[in-house]
């Protein structure tokens, strides 16, 4: 388990973010969905926590982010949608936090392996999840902050967030939706703006990793 953790991590965020929208529409979409989703905090709650206070902060976000998530199911309720999504950005941006300080802390990096490279693109993708559920949010509490067309969008449609939020991060930007209000035109310029400063600072860093490992076997 230890040894594929950051495995796991990627493979739940890539579901997430690319295998969701495909059965979206379908009876079983929002179990996927739900599933899904739990099971990316559970393995970024895994990989990144290495205190016991860190593990119980986290599992109780989780396990609050979780039920309010459940009970917007059964209630459709404003503020458990507000309190899931909330939450998820908080819980979510532990995880990362977490990773990014063992990615970055020089005794634990002495040479790029295999988990270095899951963990780094694991928070790469984090972001654009982070980010996806800030835009929900924000519609949910400002309906009409995005457009999209002539459609109407919620903060309950997570798929249609999931790629604005990744085309925004690499700043590639098809401009199928687009933000309508300059809290939300604010919000995306900092995604794209944290994508590029997190790329150009990684590659730096595993860089520099590579050249000590490379200056001790020398």
């Amino acid at each position: 388990m230890k040894r594929y953790r950051f495995a796991y991590l990627l493979v739940s965020l890539m579901l997430v973010l690319f295998v969701r929208p495909f059965v979206s529409g379908q009876s079983f979409s929002t179990a996927i969905l739900d599933f899904l989703l739990l099971a990316t905090l559970v393995a970024g709650a895994y990989t990144s926590i290495e205190q016991r206070r860190q593990f119980w902060t986290t599992a109780v976000i989780i396990s609050i982010a979780v039920a309010a998530r459940v009970g917007w199911h059964f209630s459709d309720s404003h503020h458990l949608l507000v309190s899931f999504l909330g939450l998820a950005i908080v819980s979510n941006g532990c995880i990362t936090w977490f990773l990014l300080k063992s990615l970055f802390s020089s005794s634990k990096n002495t040479a790029v392996t295999q988990d270095t490279l899951f963990k780094a693109i694991s928070i790469y993708l984090l972001l654009g999840l982070i980010w996806t559920f800030a835009y929900s949010l924000l519609e949910v509490l400002s309906p009409g902050s995005y457009s999209f067309g002539d459609q109407v969008l919620d903060g309950s449609q997570f798929d249609r967030f999931i790629g604005f939020s990744l085309t925004t991060l690499t700043t590639l930007g098809y401009g199928n939706i687009s933000p309508a209000t300059p809290q939300a035109d604010s919000l995306a310029t900092l995604q794209a703006i944290t994508g590029q400063v997190y790329l150009a600072i990684v590659i730096a860093r595993l860089v520099a990793i590579q050249i000590l490992q490379g200056d001790s076997e020398s």
